[in-house]
Parts: structure tokens; sequence; C-alpha cells
């Protein structure tokens, strides 16, 4: 019996964001659903034994002062760093407790959300927020080196970080909610174009999406709900936009 052979690609030591502050600026947010709920890698379970799901999202940030040549083709392209939150600001367990994403917004704004902030929250509205990220590094257990973010802090005066590369991006599954997929002109004033964000379709921001974060978002509950009136046929590469500039406001 012939048995099929494949080539593996073995691991390597990836570049990294040199530690140190670095500007920034948050150019896409994807909601990936509902996941099993984990605590130090064990899955926690509700009162029945069934496994805790909790909604959570990614933010990507683009490092606006560090880049690199990842692919010879495609020549020097900036740096990414992407975080996974809890889509909740307080633990909700009776008590208050502060979670990961309303410590990182309150040091991202330099202040505490108030009460009315937490009660109409929407991430949306960091979507090209410019910042300071101060990153460090830690081993892996395969024994790779890794990024770690350190912390965050909003820019002082002065510092300003350059246009994005990549496109903007904001994919949400809630139905009362608009997706985001690149910029487009809005109109005209003063003489110069008005540029902004382009809404999109749900499906068409998914297709947006990198394959990887594609197969994330799918194996959702909600995504396979909502994309149950979806053809099956989807693009794997992210979608080109213009080159517009940032949005202006």
């Amino acid at each position: 019996m012939k048995i099929a052979t494949t080539t593996v690609k073995p691991k390597t030591q990836k570049e990294l964001i040199k530690n140190g502050p670095h500007l920034a600026k948050l150019f896409m947010i994807v909601d990936i659903g509902s996941v099993q709920s984990e605590f130090k890698g064990v899955v926690k379970k509700d009162k029945d034994g069934n496994p805790e799901m909790e909604k959570q999202f990614k933010v990507f940030w683009e490092i606006t002062d560090q880049s690199h040549v990842f692919d010879e083709a495609k020549g020097l392209q900036p740096f990414t760093f992407n975080i996974t939150y809890k889509a909740k600001l307080s633990s909700g367990d009776g008590k208050y407790s502060p979670t990961k994403l309303y410590t990182d917004i309150s040091a991202l704004t330099g202040n505490n959300l108030t009460k009315e902030e937490c009660e109409n929250f929407n991430i949306k509205r960091f979507l090209n927020k410019p910042a300071v990220l101060n990153f460090g590094s830690k081993p892996g257990s395969d024994g790779f080196i890794y990024n770690k973010l350190n912390g965050i802090a909003p820019c002082m005066e002065g510092q300003k970080p350059g246009p994005v590369k990549n496109p903007f991006l904001y994919f949400t599954m809630d139905t009362d909610d608009k997706c985001i997929l690149g910029l487009e002109k809005k109109g005209v004033k003063d003489g110069k174009d008005v540029i902004g964000f382009k809404e999109v379709s749900v499906k068409e921001c998914f297709d947006g999406l990198y394959p990887w974060l594609q197969k994330i978002v799918a194996a959702s509950p909600e995504w396979q709900e909502l994309s149950k009136n979806f053809s099956t046929n989807t693009s794997a590469e992210m979608q080109a936009t213009e080159e517009l500039g940032d949005p202006q406001f």
C-alpha cells in the first residue's frame, strides 16, 4: 500500500515587536461569538454539568512605527498584535469585579468609565483609536519567544501614529449593529473629500476576515444560526481597499 507523504514546514522563531513603547492604532474588531468558558485550561461547567459559554471578541492593533518583510512579494508590512476579551465589563458574579476589558479601556482613555458609559458601551467607537502599547516578551511552552503586552496608554501631546495600512474592519453578529469593511468617500466639505467607514453586510464582512478567523467565527452558535440563509461560498482573502487615508469625523 502506497503511503502519501506531505512536507511539514518546521516551526521557526517569529520576528517580534521590539520591547518598549510603540505607537499603534486599533484597526480591526471581530465578534467571535460564544465559546466555552475556561479557567486555567479547565472548561467551566454549569449546574447541569454542561460547558459554560461566554461571548468573546478580538481586537487588532497595527504598530505604526515598526515594519518587517514577512513576505518578499509584499515588501515591508507593519506588525500587528491581537487581544481576546470577554464581552463584558464586570465579572457578573454578584459583586463588582472589573474585567480585563474594563481595565484596558480605562487605561486607553485615561479615565474610569462612568455608569452611563458602561450602560451604553460599544467597542465600535474605538475603531481607529490611537494608543501607546508597551511590549515585553515571554517564553512559550514550545520553546519560542512571544510578545507580551505590558500596558496600554493614551497618546501624549505630540504623539501621532501614522495612518494604518491594513483595512479597517468591524465584524459583529448583533443584528441591530452594522459591520464595517474599509473606507469610502462620504462627501465633500470645504473642497476636501470627507472619508468615513464603509458599512457592509455581515456576510461581506465575514468574507473579509482572515481564514483562521473565519474558522473561529464559523464554529460559534451565533454564526451557525445567522448563516443558515447564506451561501457556503466564502472568500479566503482580505479584501483590498482604496488608499483614502484615515476616516474623518
